[in-house]
């Protein structure tokens, strides 16, 4: 089906159908994606910077460093996979934070009505540990710099590898 929709995406571009993309800000992020919503990317990041200010007194220099550049690109193609690649900038070196596809396994079958299906996702790739929500909160969306300590003493950040995942009983259980 990946072959017969790319297919079919030639075809519309060929006949100059649908072949407008689009760039600029959407829904809150930057970013391209194609006039027929089949490809899209978002471009975001952050930046932890040091500023020191002194008073004029000849003894220290002001200084303005950046410690921290962070990266983030995702977006879907076509309707059920989904990707995010987050490669992150330090001072001595760099690290590629997160690199995953995702599916959506239930949408890709069709609707059988079974919750436990329907919704189940399927994530491979490097990405965090699914170890606790002070973990899997994005650094973002977090008021404090740093995180609870015992969830970094017990659990590790991120690894490789595959991930099931779903959400039933009206987002109550999560597994």
């Amino acid at each position: 089906s990946v072959e017969r929709a790319v297919d079919d995406y030639l075809t519309r571009r060929a006949a100059g159908e649908g072949a407008g993309e689009m760039a600029g800000y959407m829904d809150g992020k930057f970013g391209l994606g194609s006039a027929d919503g089949d490809f899209g990317l978002t471009i975001g990041g952050g930046i932890v910077f040091d500023l020191n200010i002194y008073e004029c007194d000849g003894m220290q220099d002001n200084a303005f460093d950046i410690q921290l550049v962070r990266l983030n690109f995702s977006g879907h193609v076509f309707e059920n996979w989904f990707f995010k690649i987050q490669p992150e900038f330090y001072t001595y070196g760099s690290a590629l934070k997160d690199a995953y596809i995702q599916t959506d396994l239930g949408a890709m079958v069709g609707g059988t009505g079974n919750d436990y299906f329907d919704g189940l996702k399927l994530r491979f790739g490097q990405f965090k540990m699914p170890f606790s929500m002070a973990r899997l909160e994005s650094s973002y969306d977090i008021d404090m710099i740093h995180r609870p300590l015992i969830a970094g003493a017990l659990g590790g950040s991120r690894d490789i590898g595959f991930q099931f995942s779903n959400t039933v009983m009206d987002d109550a259980v999560t597994y």
